[in-house]
């Protein structure tokens, strides 16, 4: 049976969105996938744009999430989180609980360790769980698993 979701909307303020990064959600979390890239972060992050670009998906952010540890200690990168749209000026922003955190369904997080990159991003397959979504959004989110393995393959 499929249930309603808290709150779901599309916005288009950076702020909302900012917010909503801030709370993104580590890859060990169950409701994430993740993938290895053989490319670097950057060009990890090139090719996502360009095919979400080619699949009618639009780019609506690029954010630089903060360091975790001291910027002066050595350690990773910090991780780039790419929003994808709805169109140029809105992403989905989905809260399913009143206390849970906010979620960018069509975001992918690219982090770079010791050489290696992965893409870190929702399952989809949470999202279909949700009556009150519209078709379109959940139509992205699902093909978002797709368009990463073709980015870092």
């Amino acid at each position: 049976m499929k249930k309603d979701a808290w709150r779901f909307w599309l916005t288009g303020g950076v702020a909302a969105v900012l917010a909503a990064a801030s709370q993104t959600q580590a890859a060990s979390d169950p409701s994430r996938i993740s993938r290895s890239s053989r490319y670097s972060a950057a060009e990890t992050a090139k090719r996502l744009e360009r095919l979400a670009r080619k699949r009618g998906m639009a780019v609506f952010a690029r954010l630089i999430s903060p360091q975790r540890h001291h910027p002066a200690a050595p350690g990773p990168a910090p991780a780039l989180l790419l929003v994808l749209g709805t169109d140029e000026a809105h992403t989905p922003v989905l809260q399913v609980e009143p206390d849970a955190a906010l979620d960018l369904p069509l975001t992918v997080r690219i982090e770079e360790h010791d050489g290696n990159t992965s893409v870190v991003f929702s399952e989809s397959i949470r999202i279909s769980e949700y009556a009150d979504l519209p078709s379109d959004v959940v139509e992205r989110v699902a093909a978002l698993p797709e368009l990463v393995d073709a980015a870092v393959s």
